[in-house]
């Protein structure tokens, strides 16, 4: 799979021999290239109708089978739609493949697996793939270095999908130097497992941590500037919450901005209020809810207790549930006046 993904990127090899008469040329308009790179690249291609043939020659040419396929494919419906609809005409030609976009993801997935030092693969998917395809050092730009080990990848990859590194690579901060014509950067203050998943991240979009470094890789998706890795390392956080950890993860929620998870720690505190209710760390919680307020007015709503109430009161359906409801409110009242709060 990998071999195809290389194959696929070939191509610009390929046209550029065709530029120098080593082989012969193809007579085609130049946005129909423009097309099929978008298209090897992105798994979706947009053309202007008459640029289709030229797209279809391309793909011939290019050993591309599943490209031509779609393309006669979305032909016949066009001319089907336009039958249906005389006087309609198809100007613009719009082809998502989700087929190569699965293979796309699957290679892709291997770039990133590749760019992990051998002994911390495992730490990413929890599986290693012993015979997973070596794609060539020469092909890789960019070395980090993150407490000794190496992390070989890709300078596209990383100035596309995070400002944070674009600017880094770009500017040449201080931390970077060559080093056998590949940028060498010293990547600091973030675990080698935190950082592997970032890689793994920047390559396939897939959220790929243990719990145990979710925390860890939270904060280096924040400092990266990567709010895709933050989001789902808060799912990660919210889908194994506790008695223990609720309040915690909900000051991480904060910190992180991540309301979602935010809203889930205050629904999960909602559901086992009676439990929690004597957590020092809610209380400290609340006071300091309550002190962010107070210097306007003391009757000010808290917005741990406002959030608490809402999840509790907003499912209430049946009697029984009405019940409940008014049982657990009782305790939050109860804890309010034991805190001296008003609220």
């Amino acid at each position: 799979m990998i071999c195809d993904m290389l194959d696929y990127h070939k191509v610009s090899a390929w046209w550029m021999l065709c530029s120098s008469k080593l082989i012969p040329r193809l007579t085609v308009h130049p946005s129909a290239f423009k097309s099929l790179m978008q298209y090897v690249y992105t798994a979706r291609l947009e053309t202007h109708i008459d640029g289709v043939d030229d797209c279809i020659r391309l793909a011939v040419q290019c050993r591309l089978p599943l490209l031509k396929k779609e393309l006669e494919d979305m032909m016949k419906k066009v001319t089907s739609f336009e039958c249906m609809k005389p006087g309609t005409s198809v100007k613009t030609l719009t082809l998502e493949s989700t087929e190569l976009a699965a293979e796309l993801q699957q290679d892709l997935g291997v770039l990133g697996m590749q760019a992990v030092p051998q002994e911390l693969r495992t730490w990413v998917t929890g599986v290693d793939l012993p015979l997973m395809p070596v794609v060539p050092l020469y092909l890789t730009d960019i070395c980090f270095i993150v407490l000794g080990y190496k992390f070989y990848c890709h300078k596209v990859f990383f100035c596309g999908r995070s400002e944070y590194f674009n600017a880094l690579l770009r500017d040449h901060f201080s931390e970077t130097t060559d080093d056998d014509g590949n940028t060498v950067v010293i990547v600091r203050n973030v675990s080698v497992e935190a950082f592997a998943a970032v890689v793994y991240y920047i390559y396939t979009n897939i959220v790929q941590v243990r719990e145990e470094h979710v925390l860890d890789v939270l904060y280096a998706a924040d400092m990266y500037l990567l709010p895709g890795l933050k989001r789902g390392c808060g799912t990660i956080l919210g889908n194994c919450l506790s008695i223990k950890n609720v309040v915690s993860r909900l000051r991480t929620a904060r910190l992180f901005q991540l309301p979602q998870l935010e809203d889930q720690c205050t629904r999960f505190i909602s559901l086992h209020i009676d439990e929690i209710v004597h957590d020092e760390g809610l209380h400290d919680l609340i006071m300091q809810d309550a002190t962010e307020v107070k210097g306007r007015q003391e009757t000010d709503s808290i917005p741990v207790i406002d959030d608490i109430r809402y999840h509790i009161t907003s499912d209430v359906q049946t009697v029984s549930e009405m019940e409940e409801a008014s049982e657990k409110l009782k305790i939050i009242d109860m804890l309010l006046e034991d805190l001296e709060l008003d609220a």
